[in-house]
């Protein structure tokens, strides 16, 4: 067994005792072939908990600070997560995930770039949107609700995946990037608010 398997073991057991892990559409992540899987970013735990939830092994990007101790970047090297220079176009941080979605991979990207507290979802940074036309990986979009305190329910709402089909034969523009990013964020949204709306109706 990899260590990635067994900490995805360990962090299920955590998850669903401790937060109340509760997901919605594990049938939209396609099987095989190139994903991203895009998020909006509200907690330290949010890639823990995309990782724990599908059966897939996830890839992410960390912040580059995070690898300066040789044994977190040890450690983070085992759950496959590899260093980005946040605020600034990381060159080396794009081509391996290229690299990974070219493969046939999954890598996990939170297009908002840093967490936000105030529950409101943030304009999208292109990352995610470049990467996937570039490999023509579909782009599962998931909505995260939770106050993320002990024994509180933490609601995972995995949507349909987007498909980029219709951009296959052109050149990857800024303006095709910023139109994919666009639907991407509120495709966010729209998986955010189905939780909320249900929770609303609950508490009638």
């Amino acid at each position: 067994m990899s260590f990635y398997k067994f900490a995805r073991g360990i962090g299920r057991a955590y998850l669903r005792i401790f937060y109340r892990l509760d997901v919605r559409g594990l049938e939209n992540i396609p099987l095989e072939g190139p994903v991203v899987l895009s998020a909006n970013h509200v907690s330290n735990i949010d890639p823990v908990m995309i990782g724990c939830s599908i059966d897939r092994v996830v890839h992410y990007m960390a912040k580059s600070e995070l690898f300066r101790c040789k044994y977190n970047a040890k450690i983070l090297g085992w759950l496959n997560a590899f260093p980005v220079k946040r605020g600034s176009n990381d060159r080396t941080a794009l081509k391996k995930s290229i690299e990974i979605l070219s493969q046939g991979g999954v890598l996990g990207i939170f297009p908002e770039g840093a967490r936000r507290h105030d529950g409101i979802i943030g304009k999208g940074h292109p990352g995610a949107a470049f990467v996937a036309l570039k490999t023509d990986a579909k782009i599962v979009p998931i909505g995260i609700v939770s106050a993320f305190k002990l024994y509180k329910p933490v609601y995972l709402n995995i949507g349909n995946p987007i498909s980029l089909e219709q951009y296959k034969d052109e050149r990857t523009s800024t303006e095709i990037v910023n139109k994919v990013t666009e639907h991407l964020m509120e495709r966010i949204r729209e998986q955010v608010a189905e939780i909320k709306a249900e929770l609303q109706e609950t508490d009638k």
